[in-house]
């Protein structure tokens, strides 16, 4: 038989991650989970965490996002305010996701 999957890092395990701490091997919904930590309730991160935000937006670019994940992640929600950031570099990575997304969801309607 197969060896068993790797079980996912626990919560705190992300959360207390250093923002150099790789993200391989990470899946969307861990990866949306610490990205909506970094900024709760539609806000965006503070400058000191611009760049994890930027490394967690270009992990997620990796993953193919079906319409399930980005349904039960909210992504699009969380995302929203990163249209509009002054970091240029997250606001471009931010802006091909939107874009990825918004077909993934035309093809389900």
């Amino acid at each position: 038989p197969a060896p068993a999957a790797p079980a996912p890092a626990p919560a705190a395990q992300l959360a207390a991650a250093p923002a150099s701490a790789s993200l391989d091997g990470l899946d969307i919904y861990q990866l949306a989970s610490e990205l909506a930590r970094l900024a709760p309730e539609g806000s965006l991160p503070g400058p000191q965490d611009m760049e994890r935000a930027r490394k967690l937006l270009e992990a997620i670019e990796k993953l193919p996002a079906t319409f399930e994940a980005l349904r039960d992640t909210k992504l699009g929600i969380i995302t929203k305010p990163y249209k509009d950031c002054p970091d240029a570099k997250v606001k471009a990575v931010v802006n091909r996701l939107r874009k990825v997304w918004k077909e993934v969801a035309k093809q389900v309607a």
